[in-house]
């Protein structure tokens, strides 16, 4: 599994919400804004993803880019209005064993590291499993073939934002 992959299922899961929605490419950018973006819910959404692979470890905020962390909080400052979507996606994948994926406000990011946190522990992690705080990956089928799909009509439920 790679990062991408992850971009896919979510890009994937949003056309199925809504019909629209788009995984920008690597390459076209030198630096890419942020991974994509869609209609969730009714909501205009955009997303950047990380992934941690093999086992829970702490997610340090480092491995976000400036750019995307400075691009999705632009974004939500100039829809603040508006409902929408600005999120880091965490995608914690066990081979043959388990798939979750979080979703964080931007705003809880940026605060968390106004607070002079770089980063949630993995203890933090395990505590927001115990509370499904996180949405599975699992297989659905589509016109006789499976894929790997999120079912985002949850996602207002497990957002993580404070």
């Amino acid at each position: 599994m790679k990062e991408s992959e992850l971009n896919t299922i979510i890009t994937r899961s949003i056309k199925i919400n809504s019909n629209f929605g788009h995984k920008l490419s690597d390459q076209s950018y030198d630096q890419k804004p942020f991974d994509g973006f869609g209609i969730i819910n009714n909501k205009p959404a955009y997303f950047e993803s990380k992934l941690i692979k093999n086992d829970f470890k702490s997610f340090n905020f480092n491995i976000i880019e400036d750019h995307q962390y400075i691009n999705l909080t632009n974004i939500d400052s100039q829809l603040k209005d508006l409902p929408h979507y600005s999120l880091i996606t965490l995608g914690i994948w066990i081979p043959r064993k388990l798939f979750y994926t979080f979703f964080f406000d931007i705003n809880f990011i940026k605060l968390t590291k106004e607070n002079g946190k770089n980063s949630f522990l993995k203890k933090e992690l395990l505590e927001w499993v115990e509370k499904e705080k996180y949405l599975p990956v699992v297989n659905t089928e589509i016109n006789n073939k499976k894929y790997k799909t999120i079912d985002l009509q949850k996602l207002d439920g497990v957002i993580i934002n404070g």
